[in-house]
């Protein structure tokens, strides 16, 4: 799949998008990439010999990428349950996070999962584009993910920590779970993962999460049937290397960066180290 245009500026992919949504149901999810050559797959499918040093680690099959997806996220929630990664609801609630729940924020701090992340705002997915100075003689790719309309997507959209069951055709994730406690192990087929907003990450990055399904997980996501989808079209632009450094400063001016976008205090480290005052 080629890119049509490369992204000029800022200025450029708002004006590209103003012409695209011109319906207020149409949905768009969006995603930077620093570099281009890879398909679109999860992380922890992207290098075989990261997939088999895990598996030996964790003593999983190499076959078994949902084990071992399983085998990091439980090492993960071990050492970080001390950490204050909910918000005043799982206080007042006197509940946690669901494990679903923890994969989403392992997610989000770089753990290799079968998870996607994406944005709703096409600023931000950019700025992950261009975010990594050491790579900005690197071109980079900006997806973007059209959505079906809402009454062709309702059974493949998946709502976290909704109690009421079946909601408006929509299945949640607390319907059913396998022995190991993650709903998203019982999925077989693409799904749009809607996150509770419990984490500051998550709301900060107006986050969004696609799961190929056991069956797809080792296709990009541009060879998936177009039935099983619960988008209607994927396509990225190109960030030329030589435009990233200009984009990132209007970026920042426009309030988008390391501060912003992780609203803790590595996110705050960041941007000073970087010259934000």
């Amino acid at each position: 799949m080629k890119p049509r245009r490369e992204i000029e500026s800022v200025a450029w992919l708002l004006n590209e998008f103003s012409k695209k949504k011109t319906h207020p149901h149409v949905r768009y999810f969006y995603r930077g990439e620093a570099e281009q050559g890879h398909k679109l797959q999860p992380r922890l499918m992207r290098k075989k010999n990261v997939i088999a040093s895990y598996s030996k680690l964790y003593s999983c099959s190499t076959d078994c990428i949902v084990e071992l997806q399983y085998a990091l996220l439980e090492r993960f929630r071990r050492y970080a349950s001390s950490q204050n990664i909910g918000n005043a609801f799982f206080s007042s609630a006197g509940e946690s996070p669901t494990l679903d729940e923890w994969l989403c924020i392992a997610q989000h701090h770089g753990l290799p999962t079968l998870l996607i992340d994406w944005s709703l705002q096409p600023l931000i997915g950019l700025y992950f584009s261009v975010r990594d100075t050491a790579l900005h003689d690197k071109s980079g790719r900006f997806w973007y993910l059209k959505l079906k309309e809402r009454k062709d997507r309702k059974g493949n959209t998946v709502r976290f920590r909704d109690k009421s069951g079946i909601k408006n055709g929509i299945l949640l994730a607390d319907e059913e779970k396998d022995d190991d406690g993650l709903f998203v192990n019982k999925i077989d087929t693409p799904r749009v993962i809607v996150p509770w907003v419990f984490n500051k990450r998550i709301e900060s990055q107006h986050a969004r999460f696609t799961y190929s399904g056991r069956k797809y997980i080792n296709m990009g996501f541009e060879d998936i049937e177009d039935e099983l989808k619960p988008w209607e079209k994927l396509d990225w632009f190109e960030v030329p290397a030589d435009n990233k450094s200009q984009i990132k400063q209007d970026l920042e001016k426009l309030q988008i960066h390391e501060k912003t976008l992780f609203p803790d205090l590595d996110g705050l480290a960041r941007y000073l180290r970087d010259g934000g005052i």
